[in-house]
């Protein structure tokens, strides 16, 4: 009871308009206060990734990736590019900045000196340096053993497109390959969610990968190409989907086999001629239309129960005006991945249980799917009522931004008939 009053007296002196324009104004100066001032830590898990093996039993199988219709992805594309959405959405990014100040401000330094640690890096290599000989085989693989040594989880590569560049950041991109990677994050801090400690351990999780990938960047250069990282100028779903990294959930993220989306992703364009990856198929996409779990557990009913097409692409599309709200409220949410079996178990152990009984693991057991939002702890079967008042409390412009394209008729009967052929692929 103390330390919740006395977080919610510090909490009213930060929501103060004098104090947020200060914070505001000094913030990027904190990358100068040193580490040991602040809290321990909560690390991720450093190192790579076993493989994933396992054939995937028939049932269960889909497409490798995401089904998608390459001319309604391009049409949307022309009619409303992709846009920033941090950009477009200003108020709303900076009430979530100003609401989670617990988490946020704490780790500020550590995140500003990872990312000067990545700016600062070299970009291209010197004039009149000479490249090292390397085939794109030995490129390739010198770059993937690099990050496992480095302590990534998984590293990947996928071929850029512009369709998933924001529009703002489209002149800043270089060559022809994504390198995309992910770190895992801490999975007690992780259980935790929605909390301060979950975030936190998010965060630096996200600045650690950000500093990792410094080294594959430098690897990137000295071979004699350009590199840089460019996380938030791109959709990192796309990629990582595309690399074989995972496949897209219910819950709008894409779930790895080895820790759903509880893991951080980050990536590198650049010229190099890497080998390219593939999508494939893990049965993530029937195993979510058996679970949904995450659907009956969003605090605000953002997540739709079933797929549809949107912007060529057959996903669950998120309710943003509704999602947002929670996010800058409740400790940025992340109560869909809290309740992911395959987050807390590992995608093997849902296979193993799925197969053997037909049951989605851990689903209406409190250890899965219970959740604590504003002091309440919410148990199977229940989640918070939320009044239309508490979202209005957190700003949120829905014609900014990138905005909806409907698909036309044809194509989501085309996607919902055509199982193979030029028009419905796996992936780009």
């Amino acid at each position: 009871m103390l330390k919740r009053a006395v977080y919610e007296t510090i909490d009213r002196f930060m929501r103060r308009p004098r104090v947020d324009r200060v914070v505001t104004k000094y913030k990027q100066y904190l990358w100068l206060v040193p580490p040991v001032l602040w809290f321990r830590r909560q690390l991720p898990r450093f190192g790579p990734w076993p493989e994933f093996e396992r054939e995937i039993p028939e049932p269960l199988r889909s497409t490798p990736g995401i089904r998608r219709v390459p001319s309604e992805e391009e049409r949307a594309a022309e009619v409303a590019p992709l846009r920033d959405w941090l950009k477009n959405h200003p108020d709303t990014y900076h009430t979530i900045h100003t609401l989670g100040w617990a988490y946020h401000l704490p780790m500020t330094p550590y995140r500003l000196r990872a990312a000067r640690r990545a700016e600062h890096a070299p970009k291209e290599p010197p004039p009149g340096a000479a490249p090292r000989r390397l085939s794109p085989e030995e490129l390739t693989a010198g770059l993937k053993a690099l990050a496992a040594e480095v302590g990534i989880s998984a590293c990947g590569v996928a071929e850029y497109d512009e369709k998933y560049t924001f529009e703002e950041h489209r002149a800043k991109q270089i060559g022809h390959r994504i390198v995309i990677c992910a770190l895992e994050n801490d999975w007690e801090s992780t259980q935790t969610a929605p909390s301060v400690r979950a975030e936190k351990a998010k965060l630096a999780c996200s600045s650690e990968l950000v500093a990792r990938m410094v080294k594959l960047q430098e690897f990137l250069v000295e071979a004699g190409y350009r590199a840089r990282q460019n996380r938030n100028e791109i959709v990192l779903l796309h990629y990582a989907v595309a690399a074989g990294l995972g496949q897209l959930g219910l819950n709008g993220q894409v779930l790895t086999p080895q820790a759903g989306s509880r893991c951080r992703m980050n990536a590198i364009c650049t010229d190099a001629p890497l080998l390219l990856d593939a999508p494939r198929d893990f049965g993530i996409t029937k195993i979510c239309d058996a679970c949904q779990i995450c659907v009956r557990r969003c605090p605000s009913g953002a997540i739709p129960v079933k797929r549809d097409l949107h912007r060529g692409i057959e996903k669950a599309k998120i309710n943003s005006a509704r999602c947002a709200p929670v996010v800058a409220k409740a400790h940025h949410c992340a109560a869909c991945m809290k309740v992911c079996p395959v987050q807390r178990y590992g995608l093997d152990r849902v296979l193993d249980e799925f197969e053997a009984s037909g049951r989605i693991l851990g689903k209406g057991t409190a250890e899965l799917e219970s959740y604590e939002f504003e002091g309440v702890v919410y148990g199977p079967g229940e989640r918070p009522v939320l009044r239309q008042e508490w979202f209005e409390e957190v700003p949120y412009d829905k014609t900014a931004g990138t905005q909806p394209v409907p698909p036309l008729p044809a194509a989501r009967s085309q996607l919902h008939t055509a199982v193979s052929g030029e028009e419905v692929a796996a992936s780009p």
